[in-house]
């Protein structure tokens, strides 16, 4: 069978699925080759898969908003920003058990810092581009570690 250009692949149990968006439609396709239409995107494209604990998250912008879904293609959180060209997202969870997602401008080459409640943490956003990683050092602060003009940078940064 045909696979989509784009596609990212989810292990759910023994089997494995594609996702993909085209034509503003998500849809998934299982290993014996069978397509389900999930939801509709309006300039929708799949961003990355990540790893929250022990499940994958489907992660898609749509113009200003960015989608979370799980392993299944349901959307369980949406953020709104206020730029739609994303080079990278990535969800970390601090020592407390909440969750937190760093999401880098594209364009302006900054990083934007978010609660699971789509609220913004980090008011002035820091330079980065590229990828951006998230970690606590041993004073409890948020390590962010990114990348400007081929350098290596890091910021602390204390949550509110």
């Amino acid at each position: 069978f045909q696979i989509d250009e784009n596609s990212f692949a989810i292990k759910k149990g023994n089997g494995l699925n594609l996702f993909s968006i085209k034509n503003n439609q998500l849809s998934s396709i299982d290993q014996k080759g069978i397509r389900q239409n999930i939801s509709i995107f309006n300039s929708g494209r799949i961003i990355s898969i990540l790893n929250m604990e022990e499940k994958q998250t489907i992660v898609v912008r749509s113009k200003n908003t960015l989608h979370l879904l799980n392993e299944n293609g349901i959307e369980f959180k949406k953020i709104n920003i206020s730029f739609s060209e994303l080079d990278d997202v990535a969800i970390f969870k601090n020592s407390n058990g909440k969750y937190i997602i760093s999401i880098i401008d594209g364009l302006a080459n900054n990083i934007f810092i978010y609660s699971m409640d789509g609220e913004l943490i980090n008011k002035t956003p820091f330079e980065g581009k590229v990828k951006s990683i998230l970690h606590f050092n041993s004073s409890n602060e948020l390590i962010i570690t990114s990348i400007v003009d081929s350098y290596v940078v890091q910021y602390a940064f204390i949550l509110p």
